[in-house]
């Protein structure tokens, strides 16, 4: 109704990737013949790259961790500093499940951060221009 062409949904919360991929598939399907593409763009929360990023700087999978890890707190440290304060993970209990974090976050930088987003937009990117050829989509 607005004229878009291109719509991409972008998550970062894993439990929201497979519906969101239904949404753009039934899009994709009710508007089909309207030269309207809805893209799901999980390239952008897939994070073996980050992974990946983190081992070259020496990390573990076990520092690295999950939820709330190195991963999600670098990058709010580079995004956001103010909302980080890694000084009060030490009077978090060891065991994660009450706190919801995973790995060691404590080890988290924001330079890590930076990499880290930058790593998530290209791999966005990438999916968006293959997924749209015909179309010109800005870096």
């Amino acid at each position: 109704m607005a004229g878009f062409k291109t719509i991409c949904f972008i998550g970062d919360h894993g439990l929201n990737q497979a519906p969101q991929a239904e949404v753009a598939a039934k899009l994709n399907r009710e508007w089909a013949g309207q030269a309207i593409a809805v893209l799901h763009v999980a390239d952008y929360y897939e994070g073996k790259a980050q992974i990946a990023y983190l081992r070259d700087k020496g990390e573990t999978l076990a520092t690295i961790g999950d939820h709330a890890g190195m991963i999600d707190t670098s990058e709010l440290l580079d995004a956001h500093p103010q909302g980080v304060d890694l000084a009060r993970l030490s009077a978090v209990p060891i065991r994660s499940e009450p706190t919801g974090f995973s790995g060691n976050p404590g080890r988290s930088l924001a330079a890590y951060g930076t990499a880290l987003i930058d790593i998530r937009i290209k791999a966005a990117v990438r999916q968006i221009k293959a997924a749209l050829p015909d179309r010109r989509v800005a870096n």
